[in-house]
């Protein structure tokens, strides 16, 4: 689950619109890289305390590897997104900018020219050329920027190139035939800004390379993506390893119990034993002397005092016999 939570963070960052937001995704997938390393540290520290540990601590040690790949990916991740994300706002600008002032050429061209174009067919067909060719630019400005094809965008700049070339190329003979056309403000500046972003340059040709960009991002999400699959991998492992230790341990443990049950029946058969042997040895000790005593006692009983003690008796028994 937390592998699964860093895959997930790290798709948050490559959805991340906003370099506020990429920061945020990106503090929570270190926190959640942390959190598993040390839990990681935490077992591996344990697992070398055991003494028949297996091949815990390899796979351990391999998944705390696989865990610190898929920290340096998400850490590539985030440099990158930033980097798309900082060039797509400079982008967006130029984008918008080359847009505004070629609008305004084409409406100059259109407009403000018209009554030499009226006067004069080869200038009216001039800048009917150029307000379609500047139509035709716009559009693939707006077609480059809603395709994620890195192909169809090569194909689109090659186009875009071309008809760059073909306005400024009229842009520059109407000029020599209207010389005032110099002066009309939005001409020049749509002129200046096509030379900016004739496709070789400006927003579509950094369009296009940022779209490269976006590719080793996906690249790196992938690489991502399988060190996940991997640890995953290594975790269903780890968790076969200490299970297959557990139930040593429970093993052991019965076998140490059932070895101590026996000892202690075996102590307390012998502990019996020895209470038999001793109590009948002290029984007899006690029996013997006291059948003896009895027996003269009733001789002595019937005024027979010819009889004696026989046998050796130790303590009072002893004594007794003396008297008698």
């Amino acid at each position: 689950q937390n592998l699964l939570r860093n895959n997930k963070t790290a798709n948050d960052m490559v959805f991340a619109k906003t370099p506020a937001a990429l920061e945020q995704s990106r503090q929570q997938f270190l926190d959640q890289a942390k959190a598993l390393n040390q839990r990681l540290e935490t077992l591996l520290s344990r697992l070398k305390q055991l003494e028949q540990p297996g091949d815990a601590i390899r796979i351990s040690e391999s998944l705390q590897s696989s865990v610190r790949k898929i920290e340096q990916d998400g850490q590539a991740i985030y440099q990158i997104q930033l980097a798309v994300l900082d060039e797509g706002a400079k982008i967006d600008k130029i984008k918008a900018d080359f847009l505004n002032k070629i609008s305004f050429a084409k409406v100059a061209v259109d407009l403000s020219f018209k009554s030499f174009a009226d006067e004069d067919p080869y200038i009216a067909s001039l800048t009917k050329q150029m307000v379609s060719q500047i139509g035709t630019m716009e559009y693939m400005v707006n077609a480059i920027f809603s395709t994620n094809s890195l192909q169809e965008m090569q194909a689109i700049q090659r186009n875009a190139v071309s008809i760059a070339q073909m306005i400024l190329s009229n842009g520059e003979v109407l000029l020599q035939e209207v010389p005032t056309a110099k002066d009309n403000g939005d001409f020049m500046a749509g002129v200046a800004a096509l030379k900016e972003n004739d496709g070789k340059k400006g927003a579509i040709a950094r369009y296009v390379l940022l779209q490269d960009k976006r590719n080793q991002l996906m690249t790196q999400v992938q690489q991502l993506s399988a060190n996940v699959e991997q640890a995953m991998k290594q975790e269903q492992e780890l968790l076969d390893a200490t299970k297959t230790i557990g139930n040593s341990a429970f093993a052991k443990a019965n076998d140490s119990i059932s070895s101590t049950t026996v000892s202690t029946m075996l102590s307390l058969v012998l502990s019996l034993v020895f209470a038999a042997i001793v109590g009948w040895r002290l029984s007899n000790s006690i029996n013997a002397p006291m059948t003896a005593l009895q027996k003269i006692l009733r001789k002595l009983a019937v005024g027979d005092f010819t009889q004696r003690v026989e046998g050796r008796f130790s303590g009072e028994f002893a004594e007794l016999q003396r008297d008698i």
